[in-house]
Parts: structure tokens; C-alpha cells; sequence
């Protein structure tokens, strides 16, 4: 079972005032520009879903990869 989503009141409110006030409740935050240090390289992203995808971790969960290849 999905954990319950909880909003702060004055977080309602204020979604709330923005809201009335746009009227059209269009997302108006800011996007993102900044870089994320620990991001995997394209290369290590790659390298993780050839092993995923290797015959003997076909019926594996990522969960249970993990322990296997760090032993």
C-alpha cells in the first residue's frame, strides 16, 4: 500500500492563491539548470543495463544484482 500523500496547509493555500491568480494552473517553477555531480556517466549507465540484461541475471531483480556483484 501507497504511503498517504500529506500537504502542508499553507502549502494548499498557497498553490491555491497562485491558482485564482494565474487561472490557467500552469507549473511556473523555474526548471533545473544545475549539474548533479554524482550523476552516472552515459558510459556507466550503459555498462549497468548490459549486466542487467546478461543471461544470468534474466530472472534477477536489480535489488538482488546488487549483493551478487558486489560479493
Amino acid at each position: 500500500m501507497a504511503a498517504p500523500l500529506v500537504v502542508v496547509l499553507n502549502t494548499l493555500q498557497r498553490w491555491r492563491r497562485q491558482f485564482a491568480v494565474s487561472g490557467e494552473g500552469l507549473d511556473r517553477r523555474k526548471d533545473s539548470h544545475h549539474s548533479v555531480s554524482h550523476r552516472l556517466s552515459q558510459e556507466n549507465c550503459q555498462r549497468i543495463l548490459l549486466t542487467f540484461n546478461e543471461p544470468e541475471f534474466a530472472q534477477v531483480s536489480p535489488e538482488q544484482i546488487v549483493p551478487i556483484l558486489a560479493d
